[in-house]
């Protein structure tokens, strides 16, 4: 049974989901680039190339700290 804390009983919130955007953050000593898009853009660009979407998983993660919200989201589409 997990444990209450004040950080997991707090609210999250997503700022700014429906914004596309590229984010450049430091990681083990080097700088990334992070790119957000909503699910919608992704779903909208594979009907656009004449795909149906057949299933949308989205995966949890295994890190304590990142499990309110998934990490990755696995489509599966197929050409119609």
């Amino acid at each position: 049974m997990a444990t209450s804390t004040p950080e997991s009983d707090a609210r999250f919130v997503v700022d700014v989901y429906f914004s596309e955007r590229e984010i450049r953050r430091p990681l083990f000593g080097r700088e990334v680039t992070q790119y957000h898009r909503p699910l919608q853009t992704y779903v909208e660009a594979l009907a656009a190339a004449g795909f149906r979407l057949v299933r949308l998983v989205e995966l949890p993660t295994e890190r304590p700290a990142a499990v309110r919200v998934p990490m990755f989201a696995h489509l599966h589409a197929v050409a119609v």
